[in-house]
């Protein structure tokens, strides 16, 4: 993924201690900038909703960390517009933000229907939990947390990288399509063309040639012209065309042809 950042979500009169504890731990494994606890950054007079769900937007988990007053702190404050516990766990919602509740000091997941309504389709009780117990088990538990975030950012790598490769192939095969797609339209074009010209009505116009004039041709022959496009065709009917010179030039006298007119030029 782009981006890795980790938002933690906590309660300090309930859960500030394990924060500190986890944030320290998670800095040194990720690096500070990859790492958001607190919302002190808030510039006064903003947003606290909007300021909220850019921090949040900008990550790729929440880790809820739920200790025993948990619960009821987000119910005595459902009502409460400033709730940023509860903010941060809508907003990570909205925004299809995994949430990881992190169970401290054996504080049990809460059940939906104790939860605010905003928060019931979180479903926290459902998810696989992470306990962070104190004394000589937080070290242990928080190197299990990070061992849990490392294959979550495997994950989710993977995913994007197969996602992009899918989105390679299509893109080929999108281009091969619309490759086949052209070829289509200009094998359909050339068969149309050709289809025209077969059945164009062509328009034989009787009309003497100069072949005719000079003796080439007989009765019969016609010109093609067709008036959109391509050559004039000549239409000669079969035995009717002598290969050659001329009958004067072959010495073939007008009688030997009956042709009256061309007699008189002949013995002129």
């Amino acid at each position: 993924m782009s981006n890795e950042r980790i938002f933690i979500s906590y309660r300090r009169d309930d859960a500030g201690w394990a924060a500190h504890h986890l944030y320290q731990r998670l800095s040194d494994e990720f690096g500070k900038q990859r790492v958001f606890m607190d919302i002190d950054s808030i510039p006064f007079a903003a947003n606290f909703r909007e300021a909220i769900s850019e921090q949040i937007r900008g990550s790729a988990v929440c880790l809820a960390m739920i200790g025993p007053r948990w619960l009821e702190s987000v119910t005595q404050r459902m009502d409460d517009p400033r709730d940023f516990v509860r903010i941060e766990l809508e907003s990570a919602h909205e925004l299809d933000i995994p949430v990881i509740p992190l169970l401290v000091d054996g504080a049990a997941p809460p059940a939906n229907k104790a939860l605010p309504p905003s928060l019931r389709q979180l479903n926290l009780h459902d998810i696989n939990t992470l306990p962070m117990r104190s004394g000589i088990d937080l070290n242990s538990d928080i190197d299990r947390i990070i061992r849990g975030l490392h294959h979550f950012f495997d994950d989710q790598k993977k995913y994007a990288s197969g996602k992009s490769a899918r989105a390679v192939r299509g893109g080929r095969r999108s281009g091969n399509r619309a490759l086949f797609a052209a070829m289509l339209v200009v094998a359909v074009t050339i068969l149309g063309v050709a289809i025209s010209i077969v059945n164009k009505d062509w328009k034989a116009v009787e009309q003497p040639s100069r072949w005719i004039q000079d003796g080439l041709a007989l009765e019969g022959v016609s010109i093609v012209d067709e008036a959109n496009y391509g050559p004039k065709m000549l239409i000669i009917p079969a035995g009717k065309f002598l290969m050659g010179a001329p009958p004067r030039q072959l010495g073939i006298s007008p009688a030997a042809r009956g042709d009256s007119a061309e007699l008189r030029n002949w013995t002129d």
